[in-house]
């Protein structure tokens, strides 16, 4: 064998193995608790605020602990805190965000309207919401260490392969065994993005993003295939159409 007819072997396996790989798209669905990244890291950096600039106080008489000067850090980080507990769980898609966003503007506009908003504002500003430094410094550490085991760790102990024409179930763990979907006239389709979800704790601005896919078989008694949090499933989807609308050869 000659040098070049062993160069067009060795070519010709390398672009079968690259057309191989790229016959496939894996996918992992992630937990909400995939958005909770706000709340540790407003969390570290109240937790680095308050050890730079801090005083000390002793509330019970026998410790003294260390908490940020400014009652705003406090309400700042409950104001991260509620805003990633109910936009993780409440699901507005496509044109329910944009009411959403009407509604709270609204109630914003009905606020002004009984009391004023410079009247609540001045109220606020009588609420002292003061965490020291030790509860940033856990709640922190907590959160941070469920956040990336969770999204790293158990969220990619089952994922999905989608192939020419197959949809396979697998896990990592061994003893579980997987599920293969033929997609021979399945529906695929995105569902519509969550906006606070998907754009806002997902990313999405920055060019990542989240979002849900279904995959509807064309089966008998077989319920579709939910995959919801998916990273990065904008630029993922079209070739995952691709995939499913491929007929096996082999």
């Amino acid at each position: 064998m000659n040098a070049e007819s062993a160069g067009t072997k060795a070519s010709s396996v390398t672009d079968e193995r690259n057309s191989k790989d790229s016959d496939e798209v894996v996918i992992y669905a992630h937990s909400p608790i995939l958005y909770w990244w706000p709340v540790w890291l407003y969390g570290a950096f109240s937790w680095a605020a308050t050890a730079l600039h801090h005083v000390s106080i002793d509330p019970s008489g026998q410790k003294a602990v260390t908490v940020f000067p400014s009652p705003w850090l406090g309400i700042s980080y409950l104001c991260v805190l509620f805003f990633v507990v109910i936009f993780s769980n409440i699901k507005a898609r496509g044109l329910y965000a944009l009411l959403v966003v009407l509604l709270l503007s609204l109630l914003a506009l009905g606020i002004n309207w009984a009391i004023g908003l410079t009247r609540l504002f001045d109220a606020a500003q009588l609420l002292e919401v003061y965490m020291n430094q030790a509860f940033f410094a856990v709640t922190t550490v907590f959160l941070f260490s469920l956040w990336i085991t969770v999204v790293f760790g158990v969220d990619r102990l089952s994922y999905h392969r989608f192939t020419v024409g197959q949809v396979v179930e697998e896990h990592v763990l061994g003893h579980i065994p997987g599920v293969a979907l033929d997609t021979r006239q399945m529906i695929v389709r995105r569902l519509p993005s969550d906006f606070f979800r998907h754009t806002i704790l997902g990313l999405g601005l920055v060019g990542l993003g989240t979002g849900d896919l279904v995959c509807r078989p064309n089966a008998a008694g077989i319920e579709p295939l939910m995959l919801e949090n998916v990273v990065r499933l904008s630029s993922r989807f079209k070739e995952i159409k691709r995939l499913v609308g491929m007929t096996r050869t082999d």
